[in-house]
């Protein structure tokens, strides 16, 4: 909650091998392992759906035991594509657009319960805006028959430590992993890599 990186998983570097994905993927949930227990609430960047949708079925049997291990982690993300609130009303946009757009005041929706993935991986989400006029973000928990409480209790701890209405500490580790255009310069110029004008592919 103090924004202080618990674990930090960069000895694999850079590699070009086809599994790459599936190595991050694989650091991600380590990190996540070696943290459940070392701080009251664990936060991830991103979406439960695209964790489930994207990862192999180890990696997600291994993100599941992880996280029903302490009940403790709690994924955010900052934009969403899921549409199950408002299809039944011919929605097309996504929910966040009508949440975001129907009031500018803290607080969070209705529960939300998803049991596509199965009984084993429900998700239960609410969007949330942290302060008057601040952006929606969507918190998802693992499982089911969360109380309002829950988030509510899981949101506080949040706000106290979050900046333009994000939490902080997912702040300060996106900034400490993103590769800035001049990274992937001197990454080109060390493997004598070049662009030619106009193209946007990397040329060898």
């Amino acid at each position: 909650s103090d924004g202080e990186i618990l674990v930090d998983l960069h000895e694999h570097g850079l590699d070009s091998n086809p599994e790459l994905a599936s190595l991050a993927s694989r650091m991600e949930i380590d990190a996540c392992q070696e943290s459940v227990d070392k701080a009251d609430l664990v936060l991830m960047d991103g979406s439960l759906y695209s964790q489930f949708l994207t990862r192999q079925k180890p990696l997600a049997n291994s993100l599941v035991n992880t996280i029903t291990k302490k009940n403790n982690v709690v994924f955010i993300s900052k934009t969403s594509n899921t549409k199950k609130q408002f299809e039944n009303l011919g929605a097309i946009a996504g929910d966040i657009f009508y949440y975001n757009h129907a009031t500018v005041s803290p607080g969070f929706s209705k529960i939300h319960e998803d049991i596509k993935f199965g009984n084993d991986m429900i998700i239960s989400s609410v969007f949330a805006r942290l302060a008057e006029s601040l952006p929606l973000i969507k918190i998802e928990l693992l499982g089911s028959g969360y109380a309002d409480n829950d988030f509510k209790l899981i949101l506080n701890k949040i706000l106290n430590n979050s900046i333009g209405g994000y939490p902080y500490a997912l702040k300060l580790a996106h900034n400490n992993c993103k590769i800035s255009g001049k990274d992937l310069a001197k990454l080109a110029s060390i493997h004598g890599l070049s662009n030619e004008i106009g193209s946007r592919e990397v040329l060898g």
